[in-house]
């Protein structure tokens, strides 16, 4: 289960990397983090 978070985390790193390339990092680690938040809740929730 961990794995396919990891794999959307780089999934989501990887594309945002792509497309945004102003600097704008505070507001990736608030991206980052609200989808930490939001995977350990699906986490939960399965089981």
């Amino acid at each position: 289960m961990y794995k396919i978070i990891y794999g959307i985390l780089i999934l989501i790193y990887t594309l945002y990397s792509f497309f945004v390339s102003d600097g704008s990092e505070v507001r990736f680690i608030m991206v980052l983090t609200i989808v930490l938040i939001f995977s350990v809740v699906l986490e939960k929730r399965m089981d």
